[in-house]
């Protein structure tokens, strides 16, 4: 699976908060469903890292499989979410 196909699946899913500074973002979380689950796994990620992705409130926090996983370079929203380039 390519890059932009991986990052295609992690931006289909909504993200419910996040937290960035304009050049660190600090976390992505998304809805813990049994759909969001099933995208996780079509691009590899398995079902301890996303236990182990869980915040606080059962949700999970997607930025480490983005940018460890998925070769995410930046994330912004205007951009569609997480992308594989750092925009000018």
């Amino acid at each position: 699976m390519t890059i932009k196909e991986k990052l295609g699946i992690l931006n289909s899913i909504e993200i419910v908060d996040y937290d960035a500074d304009g050049s660190t973002l600090y976390h992505a979380v998304v809805e813990n469903t049994f759909g969001n689950q099933q995208k996780l796994k079509a691009i590899g990620i398995t079902d301890d890292e996303i236990e182990g992705a869980f915040d606080e409130e059962g949700n999970i926090d997607i930025k480490d499989f983005a940018f460890e996983r998925c070769g995410a370079k930046w994330f912004h929203e205007d951009f569609g979410g997480f992308i594989d380039y750092i925009p000018k």
